[in-house]
């Protein structure tokens, strides 16, 4: 599996008590194991929780395509601290 995105939609969470995030990510991940990080990268696998995690998701694929040292010197660029 290269390059590809899942999406979770509103439609796919009805029904689910969404304080329990295993009901529905067991729907579409059975056997992965859900983990409280804010941003967690396994392998091909870049996961974000919610909106909070925009700019170090956003900072994860962009390690992934182009490098920590280009990441690095692009944070330092928006002086957002490491």
């Amino acid at each position: 599996m290269k390059n590809k995105i899942m999406l979770i939609t509103y439609a796919d969470c009805m029904g689910h008590d969404l304080k329990d995030l295993n009901t529905v990510l067991d729907k579409y991940l059975d056997g992965a194991d859900y983990t409280a990080a804010l941003v967690q990268n396994d392998g091909n696998f870049i996961t974000g929780k919610g909106p909070g995690a925009a700019m170090d998701f956003s900072f994860a694929i962009a390690e992934k395509y182009v490098g920590a040292d280009k990441v690095k010197e692009l944070k330092q660029a928006m002086m957002i601290a490491e």
